[in-house]
This record gives C-alpha cells, structure tokens and sequence, in this order.
C-alpha cells in the first residue's frame, strides 16, 4: 500500500489546486514573520521533528499516540509551510526535506494503525475485539481505529486540515494512498454513521466528511455534503435552537445544542465545536479560491447566525461561569458519568469560530504549549484578510 518514501521528491503534480484548506501562501509567509513563529519551530523541532515518543496503543480519543499524532501534524506541518513560503519562497529545500519525510512518516503510521471502527461497528473478533468499557490503553496495540469517528473528532480542524500543507509536494504513491484512506473514511463516515448532525457523534462524522473533501480538492464531493438536507453544515447554526433545561439557570436564547437541553456539556458542545470546526476550513478554502457560499458568514440567515454567535461570545466571556454551573446542573439532573470541565471551552472553540466571526480572534485561548499559539495564530491570519 504504500510506497518507499524517496525524497526530494520528483513526482507526477495532483490535480490543479483551487483553494487552501489550511493556511494559504500569504498566510505561511505571515507567520513566518509572526513573534510565536519561533516558538512554535522551537516544539516542533524538539519534539515532533524526530518522531513520537509515546507507544501506540489502544486508538481512542484519549489515547496519548492519537492525541500526540494530531499535535506532531499540526506542528510540522504549520512549520513547514512557514519556512516553504517565508523562508524559501516557495523552493524546495533541504530542510524542508526533513519536516516533509516526518509528516509523511507519521501519515504511513496512521494508515498502518489498522481499519478505522464506528462506534456501532461489531468488530470482526480476528484481530481485536469490541470493548464494551472502552480502551484500555495500558495494553499492547492491537490493529483498528476503536471509535475511530471518535478518535479522530479532535482532528477536524487541526490534523486533517494540515495534510494540504504537504500534499502538493507528496510523491505520487504517497499522495495516492493518503487520499485513498482519507476517501474512504469520509464515505464510511457520512454513510456509516447512526447519529443525526444534532448528536455529538453525528456532528464529528459529518464534520470530519466535509473537512476530508476539502484537502482532498473535491468539489463535487463537499457540495453534495454541504448542502445535504440533513447532514449538511450549510444551514447546521439554525438547528442549535434549543431551550435550555427546566430547572438549570441558564438564559434562554439561541445557540444551544439538542445535548445542551437535556444531558450534559461535555457531549454537548461538541456540535458546536465539531460543526463550527469544519466551517472554519470551509470559510478559508471559500476565501481561498472555493464557492463564497461555502463561508456561512456570507450567505443564508445572518441574523440566525449572529445570534448563535452571540450567545457563544456571551459564553466566552460574561455567561461563563454561568454556563458552567448550567453544564453541571444538567449532570446531577440527567446522572451523567461525564464531568464537564470549563477549559473544554478554549482553544478548541474560539479558534475555529474566528473564522465565521473575527471578534472571536480576540479571545484569550487557554490551551496548552505552542499548539495554542498556532491555533490562535491561524485564526489572527485568517481574521486579517489575507490572501
């Protein structure tokens, strides 16, 4: 499946490129000269440059190797399309030699971890086996993506989007295989998948279908997505008009997820997050040479939108610690085994719903290392206009 990796590469172009789903030219060359651009060369050097350090084990959301593989792709390969661009006008290099072997050499890791499960999937019993409580991520791997629609939610807008940096300049094989696992994830995901866009793992699966689409520069693909009756994102800010729970103080108004009204936070922003995720790479292949309908902020209900948008500013900054103690009111009142923490809301957020609204640019993003720095960074660029 896949092929020896030969570098510099010398190979046959992909289709003709009509839109960025990750950080345009202009983009890569202002953050080269941006002041967080050193530290984040410096984290991806030291500790993604050579390779992950954590075993694969059980392939879940909370598997450290899922977890440090998404970082290791974001890192390497913001780092590689700011020297591509700023550094080396957009040559070839010896040092981009090594970043592009690295993040190619992690994308035959992820094609090697075995066929990718959904959550409803039964598995075949040969080479693994369902796990009603879950992972165990203390045991030796054993091949397959367990939840794999789960596993790979947090993906949506950092590590999926990220294969565009490299994928022009890919061998062909390499490239061939790379897109070849990603069409068939999202062909599994949209047509696989048991949870209207309303649920939290129904969101992650379309999501996911729409972002693939995207870096994959498949046109016809995403807009048979996107304006799906019932699982595309084109009209998904108007189905986030739920009521808060009866009993939990939390004011009524745009915004709130099905999961919001009646079982807990933790599963229940993740629409938000998952949805507006694949939006914002929407929204920057749109400004990037795509369909300006593909950017909600420049069509359907604005009004709609500016609501939804609202309501979340308001949770960024006044409603929350409000939101919070509705989160936990909604867990004692429907017994969730899931405890909502507030620092779910930042990074994984506000980055992405920059995109659709710059003020959210502004917002303090409280994650960890320099992957927050280039999260905030994406969205800082793509907030300016730049092209």
């Amino acid at each position: 499946m896949w092929a020896l990796l030969v570098y510099p590469v010398q190979s046959a172009s992909p289709a003709a490129r009509r839109w960025w789903a990750y950080l345009s030219p202009a983009e890569a060359r202002q953050l080269y000269t941006s002041p967080v651009f050193a530290a984040i060369k410096s984290e991806a050097q030291s500790t993604y440059l050579g390779g992950l350090r954590t075993p694969r084990t059980c392939l879940h959301t909370r598997s450290p190797w899922v977890q440090q593989m998404a970082a290791a792709q974001e890192m390497l390969s913001a780092t590689y399309l700011a020297l591509k661009w700023g550094k080396y006008g957009g040559a070839d290099n010896a040092e981009l030699d090594t970043y592009r072997e690295q993040i190619a050499a992690n994308w035959k890791a992820i094609l090697e971890a075995g066929p990718i499960d959904l959550w409803q999937d039964n598995f075949d019993g040969a080479t693994r086996q369902f796990v009603a409580g879950g992972c165990d991520y203390t045991k030796s791997y054993q091949p397959g993506w367990y939840e794999g629609d789960i596993a790979l939610r947090f993906w949506i807008f950092g590590a999926l989007p990220a294969y565009d940096a490299v994928r022009d300049d890919l061998s062909a094989s390499d490239r061939e295989a790379i897109d070849a696992w990603l069409r068939g994830l999202a062909d599994k995901l949209w047509s696989g998948r048991d949870f209207g866009r309303e649920h939290n793992r129904g969101a992650s699966a379309v999501a996911q279908a729409h972002v693939i689409a995207l870096v994959l520069q498949d046109r016809s693909r995403f807009e048979s997505y996107y304006s799906h009756s019932s699982g595309g994102l084109k009209d998904y800010y108007q189905q986030m008009n739920y009521a808060p729970l009866a009993g939990c103080d939390f004011p009524e108004r745009p915004g709130l997820t099905r999961e919001l009204s009646y079982r807990d936070g933790a599963h229940g922003i993740h629409p938000v997050i998952h949805g507006f995720g694949a939006l914002a790479v929407a929204a920057h292949a749109a400004r990037t040479g795509g369909s300006a309908d593909w950017n909600v902020a420049r069509t359907g209900d604005p009004a709609g939108l500016r609501a939804v948008l609202d309501t979340w500013y308001a949770i960024s900054g006044p409603l929350r610690r409000r939101f919070t103690a509705y989160a936990h009111c909604l867990e004692r009142r429907s017994g969730a085994a899931t405890a909502f923490k507030e620092a779910a809301l930042d990074g994984r957020l506000w980055s992405p719903l920059a995109f659709i609204e710059p003020r959210f640019a502004q917002v303090a993003n409280q994650g960890r290392g320099s992957r927050r720095l280039l999260w905030q960074a994406r969205s800082q660029l793509f907030a300016r206009d730049t092209r």
